[in-house]
């Protein structure tokens, strides 16, 4: 993975969402959300027969710059086919307490997410994402990929539509796959650290040749 994911201290609580609708988890900080990547959902939903929720989990960076309200006000209006919760900063648990509600997830993209994907799949979500070229969009379609989730990876934007489309209209779909996450041994294959002594050697080796970095300093990991 080029990063060493611990299993995550959170333990789950069995917490249950008190609405109707399909309640999707977006992990996407704010920073992170692209215009295509709300075009593309938004398309998607559009073609799906079941209400739908996004809880998105937007982080400080709205809130920082005082642009909360407004940042609420684009999102939504782009987002015209569900609608919208948008959550700032929460403390670690209630964070992972309103993430267990979701039915499922979908990563963000181009800038997709790391951690956040092995937050959901910590926590026996599907988890659909969008795999690119560049090291922050494979790292979670690799997590995926260790763990024989290979469907939930799309490759192109029409594919995250259809995909997507299916994990709304088809509730048994989405079931099959929670209990495959239920069944599946995490621990081993996707919260471990094997390669990554190596990795970090690697490392030391190139930032500590001078003929890589000449001048730098040493990194020392």
């Amino acid at each position: 993975y080029g990063a060493v994911h611990e299993l995550p201290s959170y333990r789950p609580q069995g917490r249950t969402k008190t609405s109707s609708e399909i309640l999707i988890n977006c992990s996407w900080y704010g920073q992170k959300i692209h215009w295509r990547c709300l075009q593309t959902v938004n398309e998607a939903l559009r073609q799906c027969s079941q209400r739908v929720k996004l809880r998105i989990f937007a982080g400080n960076a709205p809130v920082l710059h005082k642009g909360y309200p407004a940042f609420l006000n684009e999102i939504s209006r782009q987002m015209t086919s569900c609608w919208v919760e948008l959550v700032p900063h929460v403390a670690y648990d209630e964070y992972m307490g309103m993430m267990e509600e979701g039915d499922f997830a979908i990563d963000v993209f181009p800038y997709a997410g790391s951690n956040t994907v092995a937050d959901n799949l910590h926590l026996r979500k599907p988890t659909l994402v969008r795999e690119g070229y560049r090291w922050f969009n494979r790292i979670g379609p690799a997590m995926l990929r260790s763990a024989g989730l290979e469907d939930w990876i799309a490759t192109s934007d029409g594919e995250y539509q259809r995909k997507l489309i299916r994990l709304v209209n088809d509730p048994d779909y989405v079931q099959e796959y929670c209990v495959r996450l239920q069944q599946a041994d995490l621990e081993t294959l996707v919260f471990h650290s094997e390669g990554a002594p190596e990795f970090a050697q690697f490392v030391k080796n190139v930032v500590s040749d001078n003929r890589f970095y000449p001048g730098d300093e040493p990194i020392i990991l």
